[in-house]
């Protein structure tokens, strides 16, 4: 993430104060406490110049919208495009061969990242438009059939919110939204966990309905109130289906690693933690795409590492991390989970044979192989090298440590995490400190977190967003229409006004 919202003159923050000694001394006080944290070991100033030259006069600070990409990424391809000829990875033709290389070792770069061993076949990478593609093939490829769940955190992103309609179009297939504290009653820890006879545990497929919400049908409309929605549907797409392994039929639990509206970050362990409690039944779709940009994940169930879990399926855009390729997502997910997704269409690319006049044919063998339809956008999977090329080399630490898959990936997350943490942790001390002239708050932040709570890795629970409203001196509210002109007025990039979120 660039370095944007560095604490300089053109910052909120300057006008917490009224001279420019305050501002210095609050400036000297933020380096000193966050020396080891900020800055990206004293290359701040370097770094914004040389890569970040369109951030001179601008504090930019729409991150979750979309980060920017370094200035050595634009250079780096256009390069590469001038003095290599790239053909389509379907032909044969040497400039095809080139593709089909740079686009395989491209997404073994894309596990690695993610702390897996390409070696084990532990992820396959599926390349999609963004985020939502992906998970909009887990949503519709599901076997859903009577007796599924769908279980969606209710702070969650609206394309998770959107699978729903996919479990709902099956006739006796269930949705659930849920919230925090009902996850953790439904999915108990290790040193928390009960029996399973113990009726206090069996929650929203089980005895203790009333903790959870009641299972009677209700309206569909009403998400609102812990409902368990149904729908009618045919369902004769479903008929013949069985699962692959497990007693029962299959349901699915998505949520989002970091909420893309308050910043919270929610427990990885979460993955592992249902599919124990539901061996075999339960399978878990995690939405990365906010958690990635400042947090590193690591999917493995054998890492000593805090952040490390095991979801069947990982969702993230990668111009979230890098700002470029803006067309460029990716589905991370485990074969075996891979082989209970059905597909009624197939497109170029993803079959070994057909019949034209009967409906027969063999899909590939790869989840990537069965699942990119046509020629894929291998110009921005190209970009995609180049991104991470830059983002290593331009926020890594210079003298990585030792990691098990990736060097650079691990202290570059943990260099972005640590500067960004800070910068955080100012905006909200700042912000919580703007009073008007009658004692009464500026600003109402929507941290849904205590200050100080930690999360499983040790790190504050409150990610890289900070959400708030503006009141007038009278309590009333500012809308955001007006604090999108204003802060444009100064040269403040903000979000304003809908996040696509439920």
């Amino acid at each position: 993430m660039p370095p944007s919202s560095e604490p300089t003159r053109q910052s909120l923050t300057k006008d917490i104060y009224t001279t420019t000694d305050e501002y210095d001394t609050l400036r000297d006080r933020f380096l000193r406490e966050n020396e080891s944290t900020y800055g990206y070991g004293g290359r701040i100033d370097r770094i914004r110049e040389e890569e970040f030259p369109t951030l001179k006069g601008q504090v930019y600070l729409d991150h979750a919208g979309t980060t920017i990409p370094c200035s050595s990424h634009h250079r780096a391809l256009y390069d590469d495009l001038s003095t290599h000829l790239y053909g389509n990875p379907h032909s044969q033709s040497p400039s095809s061969s080139l593709t089909q290389q740079r686009v395989t070792a491209v997404r073994t770069r894309v596990l690695r990242m993610l702390g897996v061993d390409p070696g084990s076949g532990a992820y396959d990478v599926i390349f999609t438009a963004n985020a939502s593609a992906a998970i909009r093939i887990v949503g519709e490829c599901f076997p859903w059939q009577a007796g599924s769940q769908y279980l969606c955190l209710r702070e969650a992103h609206t394309s998770l919110v959107g699978v729903r309609e996919c479990a709902l179009a099956v006739e006796g297939a269930t949705v659930r939204m849920v919230t925090e504290e009902e996850v953790e009653v439904m999915f108990p820890r290790m040193d928390n966990a009960m029996s399973h006879e113990n009726p206090r545990h069996e929650t929203a497929i089980g005895a203790d309905k009333d903790r959870i919400g009641s299972v009677h049908e209700r309206d569909p409309k009403d998400a609102r109130t812990g409902p368990v929605l149904h729908r009618n549907a045919d369902n004769d797409a479903h008929m013949g289906w069985e699962p692959e392994h497990g007693t029962g039929p299959k349901s699915l639990f998505a949520y989002p690693a970091q909420s893309n509206f308050s910043g919270t970050r929610f427990p990885l362990s979460w993955t592992n933690r249902c599919k124990r409690r539901h061996p075999g039944t339960h399978m878990v779709l995690l939405d990365a795409a906010s958690f990635c940009t400042s947090s590193p994940l690591t999917l493995s169930n054998t890492a000593s590492h805090p952040t490390a879990c095991t979801p069947d399926f990982v969702c993230m855009s990668f111009y979230k991390l890098f700002g470029m390729p803006t067309g460029l997502g990716v589905l991370v997910v485990r074969p075996e989970a891979a082989r209970i997704l059905r597909r009624n269409y197939f497109g170029g690319g993803t079959i070994d044979a057909l019949a034209v006049d009967s409906p027969w044919h063999i899909s590939r063998s790869l989840p990537h192989e069965r699942f990119e339809d046509g020629t894929i956008n291998f110009l921005d999977i190209l970009s995609l090298d180049h991104a991470m090329d830059a983002w290593e080399r331009v926020f890594g630490s210079p003298a990585p440590s030792i990691s098990l898959f990736s060097t650079r990936d691990a202290d570059t997350f943990r260099a972005i995490s640590t500067h960004v943490g800070s910068l955080t942790g100012l905006l909200v001390e700042g912000m919580r400190g703007l009073v008007h002239g009658n004692g009464r708050p500026l600003c109402k932040m929507h941290l849904e977190i205590k200050d100080g709570e930690k999360g499983e890795d040790g790190r504050s629970r409150q990610g890289s967003i900070v959400n708030f409203n503006l009141r007038r001196e009278d309590g009333g509210w500012i809308g955001s229409g007006e604090v999108a002109r204003l802060a444009a007025l100064e040269g403040i990039h903000l979000r304003t006004g809908r996040f696509c979120n439920a």
